[in-house]
């Protein structure tokens, strides 16, 4: 089994992770903001290991985003 993955250098902000719901077709995750501190959902789609960073959608252009670690997720 590989480590688990680091976040990137240039990622300042982790989100905290409140669930995953898996789907059909992907998981939909729930993180704390470290920005605005609001929830957030992104979507984890299969067959992904791993989530990373995502854009977070209460800044504009894209600025903000933010590292998603990956938790343990239930089985499908």
């Amino acid at each position: 089994m590989s480590n688990p993955p680091v976040p990137p250098a240039t990622t300042t902000k982790v989100a905290i992770v409140l669930t995953v719901t898996p789907t059909k077709t992907t998981r939909l995750v729930q993180v704390r903001c470290p920005h605005c501190h609001k929830i957030h959902t992104h979507g984890w789609p299969y067959p992904a290991d791993v989530i990373g960073h995502r854009v977070s959608h209460c800044r504009s252009g894209g600025e903000g985003g933010y590292y998603i670690p990956t938790p343990q997720e239930p089985t499908r």
